[in-house]
């Protein structure tokens, strides 16, 4: 089973997820959506349309590819900087010659559908601050946005406290952390190589790259996410406490939604406060993590008693 990426546009929400539906079928996945703006004065005359990211799952030996392309386009954007990224080593080595052997096999012919597919993450659209998408009340009844699951991916929450690293525990995936006070044990991304090297070895495992992004305040600068950006990410989320003040959580969210693209919100404690639709006020697509497994630990395993290093 092979999972692809697709992105496909439509004047409304309702007329972009009947399409989908026509052209993917009912098993399509929206991992993405975001509200396009084209045109007019100040906003007036402007052309609105909906653009999705999704994920199709297709019975055929298609071999996972990419990530080699990744690193190569990469290291060519480093080089136009004037300084390298290296890829010495023989454990490096070793993974990569792993990769081109699953690459050399044929791929299968593009679909005739007019949609675009989207192989690997530095074929995406670069990181940006995303249109606020107020969609209807209605809109936020039920989840929208699931989890990637493209092996090799990099999904990315962000957090307050401990609360991405609790949400990412309950998926499937290679669990890492960064930002503020990295817990001891879990595996570390903290520049492009190790996240270059992360999701190698989730491609050997067949799982994304779930990275957990921890905040220290809801006053937190955009200081803390240096670096987020340039890790390219597939996919962004944000997991907000329903319980907090709803301004607090709109200036962190914002400056989150300022330094990269933000896919989707997942709330925690809905049920422990009298107003969780404040939640919707964000404006940002909900989502939901299905399945829930423990995310794999590499390197060691966390004693929940650790310390942290900042």
């Amino acid at each position: 089973m092979t999972t692809r990426r697709f992105q496909l546009d439509g004047p409304s929400v309702d007329a972009l997820r009947e399409k989908i539906r026509r052209e993917h079928g009912s098993s399509a996945r929206i991992v993405s959506l975001e509200k396009v703006t084209k045109g007019g004065i100040a906003g007036y005359l402007a052309r609105h349309s909906y653009e999705a990211t999704i994920e199709v799952d297709e019975p055929d030996n298609v071999p996972q590819a990419g990530i080699a392309a990744l690193i190569a386009d990469a290291e060519e954007a480093e080089q136009n900087l004037g300084y390298e990224v290296s890829t010495s080593g023989t454990r490096f080595d070793a993974v990569m010659q792993s990769l081109e052997a699953q690459t050399r096999e044929p791929t299968a012919p593009e679909p005739e559908w007019n949609a675009t597919p989207l192989v690997t993450a530095s074929e995406l659209s670069p990181p940006r601050a995303r249109h606020s998408l107020a969609l209807p009340a209605a809109e936020h009844a039920e989840p929208d946005i699931t989890l990637l699951s493209s092996p090799g991916s990099l999904v990315v929450f962000i957090g307050l406290g401990s609360d991405p690293l609790d949400v990412s525990r309950t998926t499937r995936g290679l669990l890492a952390v960064a930002g503020h006070g990295r817990p001891r044990g879990i595996r570390p991304v903290f520049d492009r190589r190790s996240a270059y090297l992360a999701r190698a070895d989730a491609v050997a495992d067949n799982v994304p790259v779930v990275l957990a992004w921890r905040l220290s305040s809801a006053v937190a600068s955009d200081d803390e996410l240096s670096g987020l950006a340039d890790l390219q990410p597939d996919q962004v989320w944000v997991v907000v406490d329903a319980r907090h003040k709803p301004e607090d959580t709109a200036r962190w969210v914002g400056v989150v939604a300022q330094s990269v693209r933000v896919d989707a919100v997942l709330a925690v404690a809905e049920d422990e406060t009298t107003t969780p639709e404040t939640v919707a006020r964000l404006g940002i697509p909900r989502g939901r993590v299905t399945s829930p497994s423990l995310a794999r630990v590499t390197d060691a395993d966390e004693d929940e008693s650790a310390e942290t290093v900042g």
